[in-house]
């Protein structure tokens, strides 16, 4: 541990937190946070070296001493939860990810000494009531005034208790990417806003629920873009709810300068953000740079490598830009991260597709229709991956994706009435209609010209 001249404690502060290493406490703007005892062992590693690489190894050294464990996702565990600790009080980025090396704490921090001991400071504490009191007093005038910065956008106030409580509950459930957590999430995050109306990070966590919806909580995008707005109106830096107006843009708006606009804004606000390059990555390869899409998919992963969601778009991506072998290795890491067997196995569905591996396709088909319950009875490999179409085309309530089987089976009329009714309810998926090998064969017909929100070559319009 750095300590001053004198060999006392550090003492450390960046921004408005406060970490006293010694004692193992952290607070910001004087409310304590609660933290693990080994989050705060990585945190204390990371601000005495702020600025510095701090190397993978040296956090399995001094966090695991003498263990002999798996600790890369353990460490990736520990960068993720402090990450989420630090930027539920202050969306900025604290800790940068060094691909393949490690980590540097890249805000500015200031060791201090802490105050002396009680027993150095009889005659101070003689006196201090009265000006412990008035100390009180002008903080309080302060903390109601908004402070601003050279920016115009006003200095991240604390929430009360009760509002900050219910953010970080409701941030726990929406960051497990479990839909049927989301209504719950967003019942705390509107919780967090009935206490305190002004705070920003709130609104943004309620704009990202209703983006996405839940098992019982319906997608609204005019409320989501509401919330988005409302955050930024509070915080013009707030990257976050600058993402979700993007995505709204992009996916429901269809409006690729506006949407091109505001991704751009936000990797300046936050250039390290793995929400951020995830979604402008699907953006690059809708408007037609598939090489840009997939660097924009492998930096979020040096950041987050162990994210299914991510490493599943990385092998579909691969394979739509014609490298289906690298798609079919990125569905091998994808079958060693994820527990959902079938979506590990429908992973390797279109490279293999396309490689003309009709037989092992045909395998993996008659897999995922097994595992459903639906009976095959077929044999013959092309036989048995019309059968997989057909229930593809037959079941489930998404249009999308029963067009998409049907332009597999040769149905043109079926799939643009599909595709129709996709674009009426403004489906996400309709963003990647012109790039799909399954439409090609339609892609000069007058319907789905009138579908697809976007075509080839549209990124040298915007």
């Amino acid at each position: 541990m750095v300590r001053t001249p004198d060999n006392s404690p550090i003492v450390y502060r960046f921004g408005a937190f406060r970490f006293d290493a010694a004692n193992r406490s952290l607070d910001h703007a004087g409310l304590q946070i609660e933290c693990t005892s080994q989050r705060m062992q990585l945190l204390e590693l990371l601000v005495s070296n702020a600025g510095k690489l701090v190397r993978r190894d040296v956090i399995r050294d001094h966090l695991w001493p003498d263990r002999h464990i798996e600790f890369d996702p353990a460490i990736n565990v520990c960068i993720r939860d402090l990450r989420r600790i630090l930027e539920a009080h202050d969306p900025r980025t604290f800790i940068r990810t060094i691909p393949k090396h490690g980590y540097v704490f890249v805000a500015d921090v200031t060791a201090v000494a802490p105050p002396e001991p009680r027993s150095l400071q009889p005659a101070i504490r003689r006196f201090s009531g009265l000006a412990a009191g008035l100390v009180i007093l002008v903080a309080a005038a302060l903390a109601v005034i908004p402070l601003r910065g050279s920016g115009g956008s006003a200095t991240p106030q604390t929430p009360p208790a009760a509002a900050l409580n219910a953010f970080i509950q409701g941030e726990d459930l929406y960051q497990q990417h479990q839909p049927h957590l989301n209504t719950e999430a967003a019942r705390l995050y509107r919780a967090a806003i009935a206490e305190d109306g002004s705070y920003a990070l709130a609104w943004a966590g309620l704009a990202d629920v209703l983006y996405f919806g839940g098992s019982e909580l319906a997608p609204d995008m005019e409320a989501s873009r509401q919330a988005a707005e409302t955050a930024l109106m509070l915080d013009p830096d707030l990257s976050r709810a600058t993402l979700r107006l993007a995505d709204i843009a992009f996916t429901h708006d269809w409006d690729a300068r506006t949407a091109g606009q505001l991704f751009d804004r936000a990797i300046v606000l936050d250039p390290g953000n793995v929400a951020i390059r995830h979604s402008h990555s699907a953006f690059l390869l809708a408007t037609g740079d598939r090489l840009g899409a997939i660097a924009e998919l492998r930096r979020a992963l040096s950041i987050d490598p162990l994210s299914a969601v991510m490493t599943s778009d990385l092998a579909w991506t691969l394979s739509l830009a014609g490298d289906h072998d690298g798609a079919l290795a990125a569905c091998a890491t994808l079958a060693e991260l994820t527990s959902d067997s079938a979506r590990a196995t429908a992973c390797r569905l279109r490279p293999l597709l396309a490689l003309g591996r009709i037989e092992e396709a045909a395998e993996i088909a008659a897999t995922l229709m097994t595992s459903a319950g639906r009976r095959i009875e077929v044999v013959e490999p092309d036989d048995v991956l019309v059968a997989f179409w057909t229930w593809r085309a037959e079941s489930g309530r998404d249009e999308f994706v029963r067009a998409v089987a049907h332009a597999r089976l040769g149905h043109v009329e079926q799939s643009l009435a599909l595709l129709e009714m996709a674009r009426s309810e403004r489906n996400r998926r309709l963003t990647f209609a012109h790039i799909l090998p399954e439409f090609q064969a339609m892609a000069h017909h007058p319907r789905f010209s009138e579908i697809a929100p976007y075509q080839d070559g549209i990124r040298l319009q915007i």
